[in-house]
Protein backbone atom coordinates (compact mmCIF):
# COMPACT_ATOMS: atom_id res chain seq x y z
CA UNK A 1 0.00 0.00 0.00
CA UNK A 2 1.32 3.39 -0.62
CA UNK A 3 2.02 5.85 1.80
CA UNK A 4 -0.80 8.38 0.04
CA UNK A 5 -3.13 5.79 0.07
CA UNK A 6 -2.45 4.61 3.64
CA UNK A 7 -2.80 8.47 4.72
CA UNK A 8 -6.43 8.82 2.76
CA UNK A 9 -7.27 5.82 4.68
CA UNK A 10 -6.48 7.22 8.27
CA UNK A 11 -8.12 10.39 7.15
CA UNK A 12 -11.03 8.90 5.52
CA UNK A 13 -12.07 6.51 8.62
CA UNK A 14 -11.19 9.40 10.87
CA UNK A 15 -13.81 11.57 9.11
CA UNK A 16 -16.37 8.25 8.94
CA UNK A 17 -15.71 7.67 12.44
CA UNK A 18 -16.66 11.10 13.62
CA UNK A 19 -19.89 11.23 10.97
CA UNK A 20 -21.22 7.76 12.42
CA UNK A 21 -21.08 9.25 16.20
CA UNK A 22 -23.21 12.19 14.54
CA UNK A 23 -25.64 10.06 13.19
CA UNK A 24 -25.75 7.92 16.39
CA UNK A 25 -25.90 10.86 18.35
CA UNK A 26 -29.45 12.47 16.12
CA UNK A 27 -31.14 8.80 16.02
CA UNK A 28 -30.79 8.98 19.82
CA UNK A 29 -32.24 12.57 20.03
CA UNK A 30 -34.83 12.05 17.38
CA UNK A 31 -35.99 8.95 18.58
CA UNK A 32 -34.65 6.65 15.70
CA UNK A 33 -36.40 8.46 12.47
CA UNK A 34 -34.02 6.10 10.18
CA UNK A 35 -33.30 3.00 12.35
CA UNK A 36 -36.94 2.52 13.28
CA UNK A 37 -37.69 2.11 9.46
CA UNK A 38 -34.78 -0.32 9.38
CA UNK A 39 -36.83 -3.59 9.96
CA UNK A 40 -34.60 -6.42 11.29
CA UNK A 41 -35.04 -8.62 14.65
CA UNK A 42 -31.49 -7.03 15.99
CA UNK A 43 -32.64 -3.48 15.27
CA UNK A 44 -35.67 -4.00 16.99
CA UNK A 45 -33.40 -6.20 19.93
CA UNK A 46 -31.30 -2.61 19.91
CA UNK A 47 -34.05 -0.34 19.99
CA UNK A 48 -36.24 -1.90 22.96
CA UNK A 49 -33.24 -2.22 24.81
CA UNK A 50 -32.57 1.54 24.57
CA UNK A 51 -36.26 2.51 25.95
CA UNK A 52 -35.39 -0.17 28.38
CA UNK A 53 -32.76 1.91 29.85
CA UNK A 54 -32.70 5.27 31.92
CA UNK A 55 -32.55 8.11 29.85
CA UNK A 56 -28.74 8.63 31.07
CA UNK A 57 -27.42 5.48 29.80
CA UNK A 58 -28.71 5.71 26.29
CA UNK A 59 -26.01 6.95 24.48
CA UNK A 60 -23.07 5.85 27.01
CA UNK A 61 -24.79 2.29 25.84
CA UNK A 62 -24.78 3.54 21.88
CA UNK A 63 -21.64 5.03 21.82
CA UNK A 64 -20.41 1.69 23.33
CA UNK A 65 -22.31 -0.19 20.96
CA UNK A 66 -20.54 2.17 18.27
CA UNK A 67 -17.04 1.83 19.51
CA UNK A 68 -17.57 -2.00 19.44
CA UNK A 69 -18.44 -1.90 15.69
CA UNK A 70 -15.29 -0.24 15.03
CA UNK A 71 -12.69 -1.33 17.29
CA UNK A 72 -11.07 -4.03 14.77
CA UNK A 73 -10.31 -1.00 12.78
CA UNK A 74 -9.01 1.37 14.94
CA UNK A 75 -5.31 0.97 13.26
CA UNK A 76 -6.58 2.39 10.24
CA UNK A 77 -7.56 5.25 12.19
CA UNK A 78 -4.07 5.74 13.34
CA UNK A 79 -5.28 5.78 17.41
CA UNK A 80 -5.55 3.33 19.88
CA UNK A 81 -8.75 1.42 20.44
CA UNK A 82 -11.14 3.12 23.20
CA UNK A 83 -11.37 1.67 26.14
CA UNK A 84 -14.79 0.85 26.01
CA UNK A 85 -17.32 -0.44 29.14
CA UNK A 86 -18.04 -3.70 28.17
CA UNK A 87 -20.55 -4.23 31.12
CA UNK A 88 -23.00 -1.59 29.21
CA UNK A 89 -23.10 -3.78 25.73
CA UNK A 90 -22.87 -7.65 27.44
CA UNK A 91 -26.26 -7.44 28.86
CA UNK A 92 -27.74 -7.10 25.54
CA UNK A 93 -25.65 -9.11 23.46
CA UNK A 94 -26.21 -11.96 25.81
CA UNK A 95 -30.23 -11.79 25.20
CA UNK A 96 -29.61 -11.94 21.55
CA UNK A 97 -31.19 -16.17 21.81
CA UNK A 98 -33.66 -15.09 24.45
CA UNK A 99 -37.41 -14.57 23.74
CA UNK A 100 -38.31 -11.95 21.02
CA UNK A 101 -39.46 -8.72 21.50
CA UNK A 102 -43.22 -8.63 20.77
CA UNK A 103 -42.53 -6.63 17.90
CA UNK A 104 -40.29 -9.07 16.20
CA UNK A 105 -43.15 -11.79 17.25
CA UNK A 106 -45.94 -9.80 15.32
CA UNK A 107 -43.66 -9.67 12.43
CA UNK A 108 -43.21 -13.14 12.50
CA UNK A 109 -46.06 -14.35 13.00
CA UNK A 110 -47.45 -11.65 10.56
CA UNK A 111 -45.46 -13.07 7.60
CA UNK A 112 -46.24 -16.55 8.56
CA UNK A 113 -41.99 -16.93 8.91
CA UNK A 114 -41.55 -16.73 4.90
CA UNK A 115 -40.77 -13.29 3.82
CA UNK A 116 -40.11 -13.81 0.26
CA UNK A 117 -41.44 -10.97 -2.41
CA UNK A 118 -41.67 -10.91 -5.31
CA UNK A 119 -38.02 -10.35 -7.69
CA UNK A 120 -39.81 -8.02 -10.49
CA UNK A 121 -42.08 -5.99 -8.36
CA UNK A 122 -39.59 -5.58 -5.89
CA UNK A 123 -36.61 -4.45 -7.93
CA UNK A 124 -39.06 -2.25 -10.14
CA UNK A 125 -40.01 -0.16 -6.87
CA UNK A 126 -36.14 -0.39 -5.73
CA UNK A 127 -34.80 0.51 -9.36
CA UNK A 128 -37.46 4.09 -9.59
CA UNK A 129 -36.80 5.17 -5.89
CA UNK A 130 -32.86 4.47 -6.02
CA UNK A 131 -32.30 5.82 -9.95
CA UNK A 132 -31.81 10.15 -8.70
CA UNK A 133 -28.92 8.53 -6.27
CA UNK A 134 -27.02 6.66 -8.72
CA UNK A 135 -27.40 8.81 -12.21
CA UNK A 136 -24.98 6.14 -13.79
CA UNK A 137 -27.62 3.18 -13.12
CA UNK A 138 -27.17 -0.04 -12.14
CA UNK A 139 -25.68 -3.28 -13.89
CA UNK A 140 -26.82 -7.00 -12.78
CA UNK A 141 -24.37 -8.64 -10.75
CA UNK A 142 -25.98 -12.11 -10.89
CA UNK A 143 -28.83 -13.90 -9.08
CA UNK A 144 -30.64 -10.79 -7.50
CA UNK A 145 -27.83 -8.66 -6.95
CA UNK A 146 -27.08 -4.79 -8.48
CA UNK A 147 -24.50 -2.85 -8.40
CA UNK A 148 -24.11 0.93 -8.59
CA UNK A 149 -21.34 3.02 -8.82
CA UNK A 150 -20.65 6.87 -8.43
CA UNK A 151 -17.16 9.05 -9.18
CA UNK A 152 -16.98 11.50 -5.58
CA UNK A 153 -13.25 13.06 -6.47
CA UNK A 154 -11.63 10.35 -8.15
CA UNK A 155 -13.03 7.60 -6.05
CA UNK A 156 -15.43 4.73 -7.01
CA UNK A 157 -18.54 4.49 -4.59
CA UNK A 158 -19.33 1.24 -5.00
CA UNK A 159 -23.15 0.27 -4.16
CA UNK A 160 -23.93 -3.42 -3.76
CA UNK A 161 -28.17 -4.06 -3.48
CA UNK A 162 -28.94 -7.67 -3.31
CA UNK A 163 -32.70 -8.84 -3.49
CA UNK A 164 -32.01 -11.74 -0.77
CA UNK A 165 -34.55 -14.59 -0.24
CA UNK A 166 -36.62 -15.83 2.65
CA UNK A 167 -34.29 -14.76 5.36
CA UNK A 168 -33.51 -11.28 4.37
CA UNK A 169 -36.24 -9.26 1.28
CA UNK A 170 -33.20 -6.40 0.61
CA UNK A 171 -29.57 -6.06 1.54
CA UNK A 172 -27.20 -3.37 0.65
CA UNK A 173 -23.33 -1.69 1.26
CA UNK A 174 -21.39 0.14 -0.03
CA UNK A 175 -17.60 0.47 -0.76
CA UNK A 176 -15.41 3.60 -1.46
CA UNK A 177 -13.08 2.23 -4.10
CA UNK A 178 -9.76 3.43 -6.10
CA UNK A 179 -10.86 1.46 -8.94
CA UNK A 180 -14.65 0.15 -9.73
CA UNK A 181 -13.55 -3.83 -9.53
CA UNK A 182 -13.22 -6.54 -6.84
CA UNK A 183 -10.45 -6.49 -5.31
CA UNK A 184 -9.25 -2.80 -5.47
CA UNK A 185 -8.00 -0.75 -2.30
CA UNK A 186 -10.57 0.18 -0.34
CA UNK A 187 -10.80 3.36 1.78
CA UNK A 188 -12.83 1.52 4.44
CA UNK A 189 -12.19 -2.60 4.56
CA UNK A 190 -15.83 -3.19 6.39
CA UNK A 191 -18.63 -2.79 4.16
CA UNK A 192 -20.09 0.70 4.96
CA UNK A 193 -24.12 0.32 5.25
CA UNK A 194 -26.67 2.02 8.28
CA UNK A 195 -26.64 -0.56 10.73
CA UNK A 196 -22.56 -0.52 10.87
CA UNK A 197 -22.24 3.24 11.42
CA UNK A 198 -25.42 3.02 13.50
CA UNK A 199 -23.25 0.10 15.81
CA UNK A 200 -26.30 -2.06 15.89
CA UNK A 201 -24.90 -5.30 13.40
CA UNK A 202 -22.18 -5.89 11.11
CA UNK A 203 -24.84 -6.18 7.90
CA UNK A 204 -28.03 -4.47 6.77
CA UNK A 205 -30.47 -6.63 5.44
CA UNK A 206 -33.93 -6.03 6.30
CA UNK A 207 -37.57 -8.29 6.79
CA UNK A 208 -40.69 -8.29 7.55
CA UNK A 209 -42.04 -6.14 4.73
CA UNK A 210 -45.37 -7.10 2.88
CA UNK A 211 -45.80 -7.29 -0.47
CA UNK A 212 -48.51 -3.61 -0.30
CA UNK A 213 -45.19 -2.54 1.29
CA UNK A 214 -42.75 -2.98 -0.95
CA UNK A 215 -43.05 0.86 -1.74
CA UNK A 216 -42.24 1.74 2.02
CA UNK A 217 -39.30 -0.96 1.81
CA UNK A 218 -37.75 0.74 -1.36
CA UNK A 219 -38.41 4.09 -0.01
CA UNK A 220 -36.66 3.32 3.30
CA UNK A 221 -33.56 1.29 1.20
CA UNK A 222 -32.88 4.71 -0.45
CA UNK A 223 -32.81 6.68 2.81
CA UNK A 224 -30.07 4.77 4.17
CA UNK A 225 -28.50 5.11 0.95
CA UNK A 226 -28.80 8.90 1.03
CA UNK A 227 -28.08 9.13 4.18
CA UNK A 228 -24.29 7.98 3.49
CA UNK A 229 -24.45 9.18 -0.02
CA UNK A 230 -24.88 12.76 1.16
CA UNK A 231 -22.50 12.78 3.59
CA UNK A 232 -19.70 11.11 0.82
CA UNK A 233 -18.45 14.68 -1.11
CA UNK A 234 -17.25 15.92 2.91
CA UNK A 235 -15.95 12.67 4.04
CA UNK A 236 -13.51 12.88 1.25
CA UNK A 237 -12.96 16.70 0.39
CA UNK A 238 -8.96 16.72 -0.15
CA UNK A 239 -8.40 13.09 -0.68
CA UNK A 240 -6.35 12.30 -3.85
CA UNK A 241 -7.14 9.67 -5.34
CA UNK A 242 -4.50 6.90 -6.45
CA UNK A 243 -3.96 7.74 -10.11
CA UNK A 244 -6.38 10.44 -10.39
Amino acid sequence: MSDALASARRAFGRRYHEWAIRQVEEELREGFPLLSRLRHPTAIRYMVWVESLEPSQREPFARAMLDRMFRPYYSQLGTDAPRFDEALVEPFLAQGGGVPPARVMAYEQRNDSDHRLPRKALWSALKAELSPLFPQGFHSMGSGEWQAVNDVGGWKVVTDIDLGGNLRQVGYDHAIRTEAKVGSPTLWDRPISAFTWLGVTGQTDLRYFTVDEIPELASTVTAACARFLDAVPGLLEGLIAPGS
